[in-house]
């Protein structure tokens, strides 16, 4: 059943997709290129928490911690109808796929990322294992030493690691683009116990850490992690990192 469900999701993503680019007049690509306009339309993006969705917020603007100002605002106001069109209907394909991970079984967490906030959505209340955003992660790695690191690209296969830490360690996360787009990846932990963690967001460059709490007594504990990166299918430079560290 849920290999039909996402192969209808993959179709609706596809036609979103498609349907945008056939919608979008070229005069309007001519006058203002696509990547030009989606940075600003990023700084836009928010999420809507009650139904786990990212979407355009005009009202940012009006947020002392949006860190918008009135030149991204006037820079909104200029951005071209099709570009518009096609940013939103791209950021509704990744809401589809999203809606069919909060479905999955093996899924613990969904991780939001915007220009101005990240959020953890929590989705097996049940799961025996608990991760949040680290407080200052910019310190971790000038005072924690590194147990493990793996890297994964998009499109690539799965990448596995193993290694052996305590029942508390935290995952330095990096994300790197050329360019304004779309991402989603999956950070499955194999052992001690199963499951995944979908890491999306919009943007070009993202860096944040997880504190990662087993609920064991034993002191040192066998970690299994695997990554891959599903989105963006088609742009190989788009890469995330993860190091591992106490």
């Amino acid at each position: 059943m849920n290999k039909i469900l996402l192969f209808t999701l993959s179709l609706i993503s596809f036609a979103i997709v498609s349907c945008s680019h056939s919608e979008i007049n070229e005069s309007d690509l001519d006058a203002h290129p696509y990547e030009i306009d989606a940075q600003v339309l990023n700084k836009f993006v928010d999420i809507n928490k009650e139904e786990g969705e990212y979407f355009i917020n005009e009202s940012l603007r009006h947020s002392a911690l949006s860190y918008i100002t009135n030149e991204d605002w006037n820079e909104l106001q200029a951005v071209t109808p099709g570009n518009r069109l096609r940013f939103e209907q791209e950021l509704s394909a990744l809401n589809a796929e999203l809606a069919f991970d909060a479905q999955r079984e093996d899924v613990s967490h969904i991780v939001y990322n915007t220009y101005t906030q990240t959020w953890i959505r929590k989705i097996d209340k049940e799961s025996p294992i608990e991760i949040k955003q680290a407080e200052d992660f910019t310190q971790t790695l000038l005072s924690r030493a590194n147990y493990a690191s793996f890297s994964f690209w998009a499109p690539a296969q799965m990448q596995t690691i193993n290694f052996t830490a305590g029942k508390h360690i935290i995952s330095d996360v990096y994300v790197e683009m050329y360019r304004v787009l779309n991402y989603r990846a999956e950070l499955t932990c194999t052992a001690p116990y199963y499951h995944s963690v979908i890491i999306s967001g919009t943007g070009v460059r993202y860096h944040t850490s997880y504190d990662w709490n087993a609920p064991t007594l034993e002191s040192s504990v066998k970690w299994t992690f695997k990554g891959k990166m599903t989105s963006p299918a088609r742009d190989p430079s788009a890469n995330i990192r993860v190091d591992f560290i106490d």
